[in-house]
């Protein structure tokens, strides 16, 4: 016997945009790397902690607005605009970045949204 799965109710699924912008919209903060959702929870009014490498210096990339936490490693080699860091994979300049960096980011996330500045 054959089930066919329906990938709306899958977690794996790849969402269509709209889908992704609602499911967004229920968000409070959102948490990803340098991908398209960062930038279309940004562009919806969500707060973003960005997860960021150091090839492209500046913040050329990150979410456009306010209330944004870029989390970012500064390397020697920076800017170095590589899609594959000559040191391996993962980034060297990602690695650095600790799961107690990123948890701590998420706290201040959290603590902004329950006390917005007046």
């Amino acid at each position: 016997m054959h089930l066919e799965s329906d990938w709306r109710n899958s977690a794996d699924s790849p969402l269509r945009l709209r889908e992704t912008l609602i499911m967004l919209s229920q968000c409070l903060f959102y948490v990803g790397n340098d991908t398209g959702p960062v930038h279309m929870s940004a562009a919806a009014g969500i707060p973003c902690l960005g997860i960021y490498t150091d090839r492209i210096k500046g913040n050329v990339w990150t979410p456009f607005g306010n209330n944004h936490i870029i989390i970012r490693k500064s390397m020697a080699c920076c800017d170095c605009k590589l899609e594959e860091c000559r040191y391996g994979t993962p980034s060297r300049c990602l690695d650095m970045i600790s799961v107690d960096e990123v948890c701590n980011a998420v706290h201040q996330m959290i603590t902004q949204i329950d006390s917005p500045p007046v």
